[in-house]
């Protein structure tokens, strides 16, 4: 029975290891790509901060209706009418965009695994002893 026990506990550390690795991967991949957004927002910002002046510059009247005009393009969320100019977005934001989107992909798929692994695990641990158990929010077992 001591060595059964045994080999429960250090399996399970096995498990919780390993997850604790996945999750700190992920993690970290999350903060590179936080701060990848961070710095291009700075950096679309800091050229905006030198495109405006050069608009002022260009030409009194001229220069603030091209300066209104790329104001209200910057701030447009969409629409339909040939009056407004798209800009087509630049490859680093779509960049950003697709591994944003991919790491929500992968966090849905991940849900889908852990929902699988619970259940499996109830089905295969509590057919043994008679009762239902689930995994709590906290990675732990209780009885139901």
């Amino acid at each position: 029975m001591e060595a059964e026990r045994q080999k429960i506990v250090w399996e399970w550390q096995e498990l919780l290891g390993f997850l604790e690795e996945q999750k700190q991967w992920l993690l970290s991949r999350l903060e590179e790509l936080e701060r990848a957004i961070v710095q291009r927002r700075d950096e679309g910002i800091c050229s905006l901060s030198w495109e405006i002046p050069l608009l002022s510059e260009r030409g009194g009247e001229k220069g603030q209706q091209l300066l209104s005009q790329f104001l209200q393009d910057a701030g447009s969320t969409g629409g339909s009418g040939e009056d407004r100019m798209f800009r087509k977005p630049e490859p680093a934001f779509v960049e950003l965009e697709k591994r944003l989107s991919d790491f929500s992909l992968k966090s849905a798929m991940l849900q889908e695994v852990l929902l699988g692994f619970k259940a499996m695990l109830r089905r295969g641990l509590g057919s043994d002893i008679g009762t239902c158990l689930s995994l709590t929010g906290h990675g732990e077992i209780s009885e139901q």
